[in-house]
């Protein structure tokens, strides 16, 4: 419609937005930040429901048991026998031997070092120290301890047995053949001490010895491979 003369036709006019005020702005950044307490309070929550959670399901799933080698249990064995006796020596050289086989050298050591501080010519002891030594590379320290377990025990041929191993591996023959020569006399069916000092014998020129110990490793193992090979040797020359 035309609008009548004379009227004005009237603007609706868009209402201004109050601006701000401080009070306004105050109570919009305090519905915006977090209270200290709360975000603590939140936090401690938080923590104490995953520490609970994880003791309901330790008691709900129980840790599966460590499972150990034969090796292990044995060696747990021995241990709790120790502290109900520590003076045990054969438990504590058993240990050792334990230790050993686990590859622990250094806790072996140790422990046979403490049987001999109780029982200094403990011959279990010194023999298993000359082996840890010898296994460790320690030639001089090995020969050592064989020579003292030796002079503990004359009776015991695996000390000279050892000690005639190490001469024949370093090329002394006649140092090898006065060890396993004691060592034969000792232990006669030893067939390894019996081929060692044939070969020793052999390298020095001496067939009939070197002939009589290779027929004695093979009486007493028929199969001995080496023994037999060194006595087709011998006889061929």
């Amino acid at each position: 419609m035309t609008p009548a003369p004379g009227r004005r036709r009237m603007m609706s006019v868009p209402k201004r937005r109050p601006e701000p005020t401080e009070s306004t702005v105050g109570s919009k950044n305090s519905e915006n930040e977090v209270s200290p307490f709360f975000a603590g309070a939140t936090i401690f929550f938080l923590v104490s429901l995953f520490f609970f959670a994880g003791l309901i399901i330790k008691r709900a799933y129980p840790r599966v048991p460590l499972v150990r080698s034969g090796l292990e249990r044995e060696l747990a064995s021995y241990q709790g026998r120790l502290e109900n006796k520590p003076e045990d020596l054969k438990s504590r050289v058993a240990v050792a031997k334990i230790y050993i086989r686990l590859g622990k050298t250094k806790l072996a050591t140790d422990e046979l070092n403490r049987v001999l501080k109780m029982r200094p010519k403990y011959w279990d002891g010194l023999f298993e120290l000359g082996l840890v030594y010898l296994s460790d590379g320690k030639k001089q320290r090995a020969i050592t301890q064989f020579k003292k377990a030796a002079n503990a025990r004359p009776s015991e041929g695996l000390a000279y047995y050892q000690l005639g191993l190490i001469a024949h591996g370093d090329k002394k023959f006649e140092t090898a053949v006065k060890y396993l020569e004691k060592t034969v006399k000792i232990s006669p069916v030893l067939a390894d001490a019996h081929y060692y000092l044939a070969n020793s014998h052999e390298r020095l020129g001496h067939e009939g010895p070197a002939k009589h110990h290779y027929e004695e490793a093979v009486r007493f193992i028929p199969d001995y491979i080496e023994a037999k090979k060194g006595l087709l040797r011998v006889e061929r020359d």
